[in-house]
């Protein structure tokens, strides 16, 4: 897949998965996984089957063969040689995957002027909690195999380049985000609740178009990866929840040009004398009483200490009222450690201070990045469990996390 321009050019080339005894499988008639926008028979179908000829031997040789090349592959001391990266500098630092999410609405598009946009605002965000220093830091989102430097996990990020995503043309991020840009604080009014979600959901949706192109990128460059099942159970999983989240964004969207303040529930608080040392902004997927919920959450800092605000449509309407329950009862802690764990489950556009990082101990810079490689990097994890939480309970890492999160200096 080449430059790309708008969404439609993500979506007409995505494959289709069904579930197959519990694993998801390309169907007969799919694009290829590939991105090149050809039907899988006719496009990829043989490096398939070599693979499949070549390591139909279950033989510990051949598992240890495969793997190796995908190790290799994956595993280099340079950065800038790691794909993911490659993939980074190439869409997003270099806007060749920029698009606006808005093109569709009402308000004429400036298509040809795409802007790189701060799902955490530069001015009232992320320069306030820099406190006007240049950089940040922000976890390591490249690296898969285990470093014995710690410091090579949380690193350091310039705060102009912190949290941006090339989704909106010139025109509509100026009209869409106006109620939170331009020295605008925040306020709980409806229109700004929605243009933060909107936000996290702009968020999302870039997020897992880099996931999706990584993987096409992946498979194009090392046929070995068509036998990881994993890699296709992610694939299936990243066009299910793309889908969602665009389809969340037109709301959003439509929802702020036509002035429909209430059609999102959104909860607020503000922690007063508590500055907390990081920032956050996206999408998570909350498990609330048997259901599956979208909520946007967002932390930034206010006039008197640290906002949390968390908002979703009618599926999570029930969610949101549990949240204001325990503001008005004054549990504050109930509040903190359900937006903290799913943080740690799920986070990954979060900055924190220069100095909060360098007060750290090596055992919270450890744990602060534990969670982040359960979702991928999992030798990275097992490396950090066996050096420093070896002895803890699962009860014991989660405290530990709260704690090192919370902590102020």
């Amino acid at each position: 897949m080449g430059e790309i321009v708008n969404l439609d050019e993500v979506l007409d080339v995505l494959p289709t998965y069904s579930i197959s005894n519990g694993n998801y499988v390309l169907d007969l008639e799919s694009l290829c996984p590939c991105g090149e926008g050809e039907k899988f028979k006719n496009c990829c179908l043989d490096k398939y089957k070599d693979m499949v000829n070549i390591y139909s031997s279950q033989g510990v040789d051949k598992i240890l063969e495969r793997q190796s090349k995908i190790e290799n592959y994956l595993n280099t001391r340079k950065v800038k040689d790691i794909p993911s990266f490659k993939l980074y500098r190439k869409n997003l630092k270099k806007k060749n995957v920029a698009f606006c999410l808005a093109s569709n609405s009402s308000i004429s598009c400036s298509n040809d002027n795409i802007v790189y946009a701060h799902t955490l605002a530069e001015s009232s965000v992320l320069k306030v909690l820099s406190e006007n220093q240049k950089n940040l830091f922000t976890f390591n989102r490249y690296l898969n195999y285990p470093t014995d430097n710690l410091d090579d996990y949380i690193v350091s990020i310039k705060t102009k380049e912190a949290s941006i995503v090339n989704t909106f043309c010139d025109e509509h991020d100026k009209k869409l985000f106006k109620e939170l840009e331009n020295g605008n604080i925040y306020k709980n009014e409806p229109l700004q609740n929605l243009q933060l979600a909107l936000n996290a959901a702009a968020l999302n949706v870039y997020g897992l178009i880099l996931q999706i192109m990584l993987l096409q990128k992946m498979l194009r460059e090392l046929n070995e990866l068509w036998l990881e099942q994993e890699l296709h159970d992610d694939y299936a999983f990243y066009i299910k929840e793309l889908k969602k989240n665009i389809k969340v964004s037109n709301r959003l969207i439509n929802d702020i040009e036509d002035n429909r303040k209430n059609n999102l529930s959104a909860f607020s608080i503000e922690l007063k004398e508590k500055d907390l040392s990081f920032v956050f902004c996206e999408g998570c997927k909350i498990e609330f009483e048997g259901n599956s919920i979208l909520a946007f959450v967002n932390v930034f800092p206010s006039e008197n200490g640290t906002c949390i605000t968390v908002s979703t449509y009618e599926e999570g309407k029930m969610f949101i009222e549990q949240l204001m329950r325990y503001k008005d009862e004054g549990k504050i802690n109930e509040i903190l450690q359900i937006i903290i764990e799913n943080i740690a489950s799920q986070g990954s556009n979060i900055y924190f201070k220069e100095e909060y990082i360098k007060s750290l101990t090596e055992e919270e810079k450890a744990i602060l990045y534990y969670p982040y490689t359960l979702n991928g990097a999992r030798r990275i994890a097992k490396d950090l469990e066996d050096k420093y939480f070896a002895e803890y309970s699962e009860e014991e890492k989660t405290t530990l996390y709260f704690n090192t999160l919370v902590k102020q200096i």
